[in-house]
């Protein structure tokens, strides 16, 4: 064996331990950026309910500018669907 196999291994083991260290430190910081995204998707939506009311008020008689607000308002969402496993049937009570 070298002379400088366990200076060697400590290296490696020290080179493993800090990529682990940022592995970590990334994923903490994407699952942080995730609920950020959540509440400034919720802060938005809430903002569009807002502006929503303000245009149709100041807009009333203007079709065309409501018309554009519609398509610039529109929120897309997921399409929401219904549970189609079947539900087992109920169980007479006991008497």
């Amino acid at each position: 064996m070298p002379a400088t196999f366990v200076a060697d291994l400590q290296a490696s083991v020290d080179a493993i331990g800090s990529a682990q260290g940022a592995h970590e430190s990334s994923r903490e910081t994407g699952v942080g950026s995730t609920a950020l995204i959540a509440k400034l998707v919720r802060d938005g939506m809430k903002e569009v309910n807002y502006l929503d009311a303000i245009v149709r008020n100041k807009y009333t008689g203007n079709a065309d500018k409501l018309r554009a607000w519609d398509s610039a308002s529109r929120i897309e969402r997921a399409p929401v669907r219904q549970d189609s496993t079947p539900k087992p049937a109920p169980t007479p009570a006991a008497k």
